[in-house]
């Protein structure tokens, strides 16, 4: 199934912020999760991939709501980009 995210409703679209992280690797992932935070990465789209870091208790509260996996999701990172997943 093919989802065109231009037609989403705005109500179905989830926004999370998340702050940069400058290395890639299982030494800065740790280094990140040290920090308290969890370390992800955004690829696809043919776009370059984007290093970020996550707030634990935004990235527990989504996953335990239902529907979790079919929702789009609008990332908000330090810095201006915006990325939707």
């Amino acid at each position: 199934m093919f989802w065109f995210l231009g037609e989403f409703n705005v109500s179905k679209i989830t926004s999370i912020d998340a702050s940069a992280r400058a290395k890639a690797g299982k030494g800065a992932a740790r280094a990140t999760r040290r920090a308290g935070l969890v370390p992800a990465v955004i690829y696809g789209g043919k776009k370059e991939p984007t290093l970020i870091a996550l707030d634990p208790r935004i990235v527990i509260k989504g996953i335990q709501a239902s529907g979790w996996r079919s929702r789009v999701y609008e990332i908000k990172v330090e810095g201006g980009v915006t990325e939707r997943a």
